[in-house]
């Protein structure tokens, strides 16, 4: 995500596609993190909600791996299924992406939303429980480890 549009930086066009597997350029600078920041909130909100689910389906009884097998093939299916559910039905949250940083990003798009007038409702709670895995000592495990305050 470059925040110029490529013919303003097409010396580093080279670089920047063998650096990354997709780039795009978004025009004003900016753009890019205002992009990055949009992504983790899909990403960040996604995850919540995965832990959620996947914290109810330990108190019913249905392993973890069931409900990412089912997941995955139905409507609740997303990147971030595909990506952390190994770990996560593991119960292993070594880092990757910090608590902590995502945090960090929500806070962001929030400060973001605030100054453009725009609601995020379902970020804001996000944002909450992450905030909450900070207080209790978990900012230093990956992202996904904001489901230890979620967990029995």
């Amino acid at each position: 995500m470059v925040g110029a549009a490529e013919d303003e930086v097409s010396a580093q066009a080279p670089l920047l596609r063998a650096i990354g597997t997709s780039v795009f350029f978004l025009g004003e600078v900016g753009r890019g993190n205002i992009l990055k920041l949009l992504n983790n909130l899909c990403a960040l909100s996604n995850q919540a909600v995965l832990c959620e689910a996947l914290t109810l389906a330990d108190r019913l009884g249905v392993p973890r791996e069931t409900v990412g097998a089912v997941l995955g093939k139905a409507s609740g299916a997303s990147f971030i299924l595909e990506r952390k559910l190994k770990a996560l039905a593991a119960h292993d949250y070594a880092a990757g992406f910090f608590v902590d940083l995502a945090l960090k990003d929500l806070r962001l798009v929030l400060d973001l939303s605030e100054r453009a007038g725009a609601r995020l409702d379902v970020g804001r709670q996000a944002a909450r429980l992450y905030e909450e895995a900070t207080r209790k000592g978990f900012g230093a495990l990956d992202s996904s480890g904001v489901i230890r305050v979620l967990e029995p």
